[in-house]
């Protein structure tokens, strides 16, 4: 049986994620800096999930850290001129690349960061010894790896350690 993520319950981006919603992502240190900072409000990529998702984030090389999580809202889809137009408005100078990256297929999803949460780090090397961790090199669904789900969740901020319902 599925737990339930009953999330923002005082916000208003209340609603429910499922353990199905929740993953690990693979960020690069500069773009999670970025998101940390404020200065990052959409992640793209050519391959993802078309729903709201708890995202915890593996920070790659030099770190190699799971460091923190972000809700992503539902993606917004588009052509690659759509989307590029999206990144250019969020952080300009970004729209040529995005355009690049998604012209191939000339489809691609906005994926809106609606939250960012502490997570206390916890190294790769914990995770490979404890739950048999890879990096993922897209993102990988933690109901697959539910002892690593509830560890994140009791490293997490006390906004997002509350949420694991029975």
């Amino acid at each position: 049986m599925q737990k339930n993520l009953d999330l923002f319950r005082e916000e208003q981006l209340s609603g429910l994620l499922l353990t199905s919603d929740c993953i690990v992502l693979s960020l690069h240190p500069k773009a999670w800096n970025l998101i940390t900072s404020g200065q990052k409000y959409f992640e793209f990529r050519r391959r993802f999930r078309r729903r709201r998702t708890l995202a915890f984030i593996y920070v790659t090389l030099p770190e190699k850290v799971i460091k923190g999580a972000v809700l992503l809202g539902e993606p917004i889809a588009g052509s690659a001129a759509e989307i590029a137009k999206i990144a250019e408005q969020a952080i300009p100078g970004n729209g040529p690349s995005v355009y690049d990256y998604f012209i191939e297929k000339d489809f691609g999803p906005a994926m809106p960061i609606q939250k960012v949460y502490d997570v206390e780090p916890i190294s790769l090397d914990e995770m490979r010894k404890s739950f048999g961790f890879v990096a993922p090199q897209f993102y990988l669904l933690l109901e697959k790896k539910p002892e690593l789900l509830r560890l994140l969740i009791e490293k997490s901020d006390n906004n997002l350690s509350k949420i694991l319902s029975d």
